[in-house]
């Protein structure tokens, strides 16, 4: 008795549903713990199936399970597991089901996915504050603007008392934020639509990513994450006995930058036709010389994915620490700016009381 539901017929397979990329991690690591317990395939993932506490974790375990039962290899069941699964991680997996070592393969692939949680979880709550402080900034000045400018402007009208130019600038200012917020509101909407069609377009996608890269401040930490995910998953498939020539193919696809996506395209034609991976890295001009000089040296040593693997680690060291940087600069920056805008629109505001005050002094 497997435990499960009967499999549905064929081609009437239910969709699993959402699964976060945490729970996909989750169960991966889970799987590896079973198995090196000595815990067959197929009753681990029974196992698994009886313990998860969502629905769509509960469909995944059971199509993998039926698809295993019916004679499908685990990587074939991930596959068609409604493209829940990195095509990098089935690539892994088939290669380890081959040679023998699944179990490993899906503990490295577990502990890769806790690390790159890690690493997002990180950038995310060092993001937290600046956005925060980013939010509330434009909430305050739209407040001044929306609210307190248009009641000071109505008693200085009723006074009939002539106002310096700043305060007549900061008036119009209101005026345009009072009567123009829906125009800025569909402007945001039209540049939103935009740039998800932007998307869309290969020409310009490769052109918007490329500008993304040549950027003061965010280009260096986009780099260094785009980076950071080749070398992780290059190391990921070569040490789970993924060829280089594939890894660099399967890695091109996964790529979400289309600069750096056409740098390992280059680099996987280079490999293909018999070049040192080191010399077409040394190429791209995006790579470090110190990487291309490691990667050259890894390549005649045969130690490529140990140290495809410790460039990923060095990658993200070096993320977090350009993460720092950025966000030393943009906390002092995003407060200097408030309250400058604060300070000018309140003195605006004051300025023809002060001067009343000075003509009846």
């Amino acid at each position: 008795m497997s435990g499960r539901p009967a499999a549905p017929v064929a081609g009437a397979a239910p969709k699993i549903g959402r699964i976060g990329r945490q729970e996909i991690t989750h169960v991966l690591g889970e799987l590896s713990d079973l198995l090196e317990a000595g815990c067959p395939l197929s009753r681990a993932l029974t196992v698994l199936r009886r313990q998860a506490a969502r629905p769509s974790v509960r469909r995944l375990l059971d199509r993998l399970g039926d698809d295993i039962m019916n004679g499908s290899s685990f990587a074939d069941a991930m596959a068609r597991a409604d493209g829940l699964f990195n095509p990098v991680h089935v690539a892994m997996v088939r290669a380890s089901e081959a040679g023998g070592f699944l179990q490993k393969t899906l503990a490295h692939i577990a502990e890769f996915g806790r690390r790159r949680q890690e690493l997002a979880h990180r950038v995310r709550g060092m993001l937290t504050y600046p956005a925060i402080l980013s939010v509330t900034a434009v909430a305050s000045v739209a407040f001044l603007l929306g609210f307190v400018v248009p009641r000071f402007t109505r008693v200085y009208v009723a006074a009939g008392a002539t106002l310096p130019w700043p305060t007549r600038l900061l008036m119009a200012v209101s005026d345009a934020v009072a009567e123009g917020w829906w125009a800025a509101l569909a402007t945001i909407a039209l540049l939103v639509l935009l740039a998800r069609m932007a998307i869309r377009h290969e020409p310009l996608r490769r052109r918007t990513d490329r500008l993304l890269l040549q950027m003061p401040l965010a280009g260096p930490f986009l780099r260094e994450w785009a980076l950071g995910e080749f070398f992780r998953s290059v190391g990921l498939l070569l040490t789970g006995g993924v060829t280089v020539l594939s890894s660099l193919r399967l890695v091109e696809r996964a790529m979400g930058n289309r600069v750096i996506r056409s740098c390992v395209a280059d680099l996987a034609e280079g490999v293909e036709q018999g070049e040192p991976m080191g010399r077409r890295m040394a190429d791209a001009k995006v790579f470090a010389p110190a990487t291309v000089e490691l990667v050259a040296i890894a390549e005649q040593s045969g130690s490529l994915p140990s140290v495809m693997t410790r460039l990923a680690a060095q990658s993200q060291r070096r993320l977090e620490a350009r993460l720092g940087v950025l966000v030393a600069m943009v906390e002092p920056a995003v407060v200097v700016v408030v309250g400058g805008l604060v300070a000018l629109i309140v003195a605006g505001m004051l300025l023809p009381v002060l001067l009343m005050s000075t003509l009846v002094e």
